[in-house]
């Protein structure tokens, strides 16, 4: 058992909400839910005043040392202990700050990597040879963004996948027409180690003429 799962079990004991606690401490009712959850580490002012809100022994609540006691404890420290709950404290808090910012950032990267991942326009028109030539306009254009069409013949039953290529502006690929044909297109875009897929159109047709169903919604 851990420091947050000793200070959560104490707290229930002492039948405390954490909003009842933290009043009785003199912090907010997050700074205690931050102890609870391991995300922060108390001061050495505040241990003390937990372990007293608490009726906990400082060494069984910091350190996990002993049992939990049957009387309130001294607030006052033997000075080894003092020292090493500070040097304790002095890595945690590192510790938190180093791994930190570091989710919170790789966090940050994904969710604009995400924005990133969205159209403005797309369109599918016919060729003179005869095929269907698709645009698609993303929302950005970042470097190493990579956009594929996942091609679904529902008549046949088969799937294809081809590769779209940058002209600076649009993302454009090239789509043979079979003689009698009915797809589902979706876009397969792919930035920053992040994937979505985006539904374009429903296409029915055969070698002289097609039709196509809108799907998808333009990124305001």
């Amino acid at each position: 058992m851990d420091f947050k799962e000793r200070v959560f079990q104490a707290r229930k004991a002492k039948g405390f909400s954490q909003e009842g606690l933290a009043e009785v401490i003199g912090v907010s009712r997050q700074a205690v839910s931050k102890w609870e959850t391991g995300e922060a580490m108390p001061d050495l002012e505040k241990l003390i005043a937990l372990c007293n809100a608490l009726d906990q022994n400082i060494e069984y609540l910091a350190l996990g040392k002993g049992s939990v006691p049957s009387k309130k404890p001294s607030p006052k420290l033997k000075p080894w202990v003092a020292i090493l709950l500070s040097a304790v404290f002095l890595v945690a808090g590192f510790l938190i700050g180093l791994f930190l910012p570091r989710q919170i950032s790789e966090n940050g990267a994904t969710a604009n990597a995400m924005a990133e991942m969205r159209i403005s326009n797309a369109t599918v028109t016919g060729t003179p040879d005869g095929n269907l030539a698709v645009a698609i306009l993303p929302a950005t254009l970042p470097e190493g963004l990579k956009i594929e069409l996942l091609c679904e013949d529902k008549l046949l039953s088969t799937t294809e996948t081809v590769p779209c290529v940058c002209d600076g502006n649009y993302y454009r690929a090239t789509l043979s027409r079979p003689e009698k044909f009915r797809w589902h297109i979706t876009a397969v875009l792919t930035y920053n180690g992040s994937k979505t897929q985006i539904p374009l159109w429903e296409v029915d047709g055969d070698g002289s003429v097609f039709s196509a169903t809108h799907l998808w919604e333009a990124a305001q």
